[in-house]
């Protein structure tokens, strides 16, 4: 029951001398016929020890070699069904089962029960056997499930989807989903300081995926439980797609140029309605005035920018600047009402593209012809054309081949006969997870859907996550230009936590570089309506994050930076330029509290057309290191001393 443990059994070590000192007092004061009693207890116990060592070894050389093929095959079965290869993962289960089962056989028999009465071994021994015996359990009845789960079925194909094919998979994928979480959890509970270091590093390496695949079993149930509402088996469904740029970003993704309406009944797909963003400007100047129904908060932080504040209707220019918040549930309810506010038409979700998912659909589709493009548009291309190589053409031009390359790549979708879903999801997984491809639903249930598969695109919860800090930086034009592709930015992070306490204090340089040239492009990519010389950058920077903001400079200087919140975020924001060829660097000093616990930190990256350098050293109040972090992040994640793990909800089965 000692506390403390600065190496393995230290505690158990400190106890054995005591025992040992006691021991050796009373053996001196025994009568010799005592002590030759004990001599030969001592013996015998020894003797019992060795033999009941020698039969658990004895069966762990026979179970080795079933053992570690039924664990190889169990965790490729696991790798297998998180790639979406069902039919190769049941046949993986069923070897994995095999010789599972005859491992099992082989731990429980008779010549290792002696074991059960050796510290230590006995610990190895039962869990080894519990967990062989579990997960044997586990893969029969998933390669059962896997059965009747067949995915081909679930193609798109010429603009329709079998929703009653869609349906079946509920049964099966409920079952599989309690299956793996069932063999997550005994994973999970296997966990023990007595375990010798190989059985404990592969059972580690065995977590690691059942998590993983935990979560994708629970989004395919929820899939198939909520999917056939969400494709219009309970009456027609209607979407809007914004298709964003982010070579003029905002801090969702980027200014909404196009868009289309998509209606869905039965599961038949079809585009009903498509235009400018101008369109959409104009009917709301000709419908009555609306307020937007959103917190106040948000109402207060983006009035300026036409949200219309608590007391006045939104503004036309706000179709242009919803993106501005990260929060993409926020830009799809504000979406929502804005749609049917201009077109009189009601919508159940919102899809926001960018060009990154745009190439990632013709890489699925295959290439598209774009009249007056010399040169097919693809997945190789897709991105420069649409970030910068359109704007060389005029702008009747340019908002023709907009016009083509949006309504021909979903035309492309529907006509098209697509891969299944697994294969979908490789392909357009990283779009998503790393905000170029997000979506918003009206209905909780399905909004919930987008939660499990990443694809809501939240800012993160900070209530959620009590121990952890956070931070994020988004930058938002106010060039009117689309000189963003040329922004390249640094971000260093320098947090001093005390555990104990729950104080941070923390460091925050943010260096931007416009790369951008005087010339070679259009004046629509680098120049401005501002006044300003060719090639500036004027950006809206914001600092979000958990702490208090106690000082922001610029190059040096104390700038005067307006706060607010959001979301329970603390934001700072700024206004300034980047001249061509140049950098700005802005520094901040935070400090807050957070529960006192193990050091987390949140970071929330911006889907921009490069990605953040990222820099983050942790360190404890002492100097000690609690993580270091030098690589991109592409995804919303949770950094600690375990590593970078993806963001998910807190009541999210990873969790």
């Amino acid at each position: 029951r000692l506390e403390w443990n600065p190496f393995f059994l230290a505690s158990g070590v400190v106890a054995a001398v005591a025992i040992v000192l006691l021991a050796a007092t009373g053996w001196r004061r025994r009568h010799r016929h005592v002590r030759k009693r004990v001599l030969w207890a001592l013996g015998g116990l020894a003797i019992a020890t060795v033999l009941a060592i020698a039969g658990f070894g004895v069966s762990v050389v026979g179970v080795r070699s079933s053992a570690t093929d039924g664990y190889r095959e169990m965790l490729r079965a696991l790798e297998l069904l998180q790639d979406g290869e069902l039919p190769e993962a049941r046949l993986a289960l069923i070897e994995a089962s095999g010789n599972l089962h005859a491992a099992s056989e082989r731990l429980d028999g008779l010549l290792a029960q002696p074991a059960r009465l050796v510290p230590i071994v006995a610990q190895n021994r039962n869990i080894a056997a519990d967990l062989i015996r579990s997960t044997a359990d586990a893969a029969d009845a998933a390669s059962a499930a896997l059965d009747t789960v067949d995915l081909e079925r679930l193609r798109i194909v010429d603009g329709a989807i079998d929703i009653d094919a869609l349906a079946a998979l509920e049964r099966p994928l409920a079952e599989l989903e309690a299956t793996v979480l069932e063999l997550r959890d005994v994973l999970r509970e296997s966990e023990s300081p007595w375990l010798v270091g190989a059985l404990d590093s592969r059972l580690e390496t065995a977590r690691v995926r059942a998590d993983q695949v935990a979560v994708q079993t629970v989004a395919s149930h929820s899939a198939a439980q909520v999917g056939p509402a969400l494709l219009g088996n309970d009456g027609p469904r209607r979407y809007l797609i914004a298709f964003t740029n982010p070579a003029e970003s905002r801090g969702q993704s980027g200014l909404m140029g196009n868009w289309s309406e998509v209606t869905i009944t039965q599961g038949w797909i079809e585009l009903t309605d498509t235009g400018r963003t101008s369109i959409l400007e104009r009917g709301i100047d000709n419908s009555p005035p609306i307020q937007l129904d959103m917190p106040e908060e948000y109402l207060d932080r983006y009035a300026a920018y036409g949200a219309g504040g608590r007391d006045g209707s939104v503004d036309r220019k706000y179709w242009g600047n919803a993106f501005i918040t990260p929060d993409t549930p926020s830009v799809g309810r504000v979406l929502a009402q804005m749609y049917t506010d201009s077109t009189g038409r009601s919508i159940d979700g919102v899809l926001i593209m960018d060009p990154t998912a745009i190439a990632g659909l013709l890489g699925i589709t295959g290439p598209i012809d774009v009249p007056g493009l010399d040169t097919r548009l693809s997945s190789g291309n897709a991105v420069t054309f649409l970030t910068l190589d359109q704007y060389e053409f005029a702008e009747n031009e340019r908002e023709d081949f907009l016009a083509a390359v949006t309504t021909r790549t979903i035309d492309k979708v529907l006509s098209s006969t697509l891969p299944p879903p697994q294969q979908l999801g490789r392909v357009l997984g990283p779009a998503a997870t790393e905000g170029h491809l997000s979506v918003w639903a009206a209905r909780p249930d399905e909004q919930r859907l987008l939660e499990l598969v990443g694809m809501e695109a939240a800012l993160p919860v900070l209530d959620e996550l009590p121990t952890a800090d956070a931070l994020a930086v988004t930058t938002s034009n106010a060039n009117g230009n689309k000189i963003d592709s040329f922004l390249e930015r640094s971000i260093v992070y320098r947090p001093v936590v005390d555990e104990r306490t729950g104080r941070v204090g923390a460091e925050l340089e943010i260096t931007l570089t416009n790369t951008a040239p005087t010339s070679g492009y259009n004046d629509y990519v680098i120049g401005n309506i501002i006044d300003e010389p060719t090639g500036t950058n004027r950006m809206l920077l914001e600092l979000w994050s958990a702490l208090q903001f106690d000082s922001v400079e610029i190059d040096g200087s104390e700038a005067r930076a307006p706060g607010s919140r959001e979301l329970g975020w603390n934001i700072v924001t700024l206004m300034f330029d980047v001249p061509s060829q140049q950098s700005v660097t802005v520094t901040a000093s935070l400090s807050g509290l957070i529960e006192p616990g193990d050091y987390e930190l949140v970071l929330r990256p911006q889907p921009l057309p490069r990605p953040d350098a990222i820099d983050v050293v942790a360190r404890t109040a002492t100097g000690d290191t609690v993580f270091s972090v030098d690589q991109p992040i592409l995804r919303r994640s949770v950094i600690s001393a375990d590593g970078v793990e993806a963001w998910r909800p807190a009541d999210h089965p990873a969790r």
